[in-house]
């Protein structure tokens, strides 16, 4: 009895631990997405602007880094789907 009893406090705490911190990535990540939009864009013009002067060195570079945008981007995503996974887990213990 009084392990399920500390068990669900437990479960509430980490519901509320758990849903904050996805409030913040969700912040996070609109930012992210407002400030990645602007430096998608521009790294666009340079990768145009590399290939009009055949500067296939910064072609790649810039290709890298457009990359590695992108990855940190799937890894948003992927902490956020943890946080979410998680507040349902301890919801789910909460209720039942």
């Amino acid at each position: 009895m009084i392990i399920k009893m500390i068990s669900k406090i437990v479960a509430a705490l980490m519901v509320v631990i758990f849903g904050s911190l996805c409030m913040v990535a969700n912040g996070a990540a609109k930012v992210y997405c407002r400030i990645a939009g602007i430096f998608f864009n521009f790294i666009g013009i340079c990768v145009l602007l590399a290939v009009i002067t055949s500067q296939w060195n910064n072609v790649i570079i810039l290709a890298i880094i457009a990359g590695a945008g992108f990855l940190s981007y799937l890894a948003v995503g992927l902490i956020m789907t943890v946080l979410e996974s998680g507040k349902d887990f301890f919801k789910a213990v909460l209720h039942g």
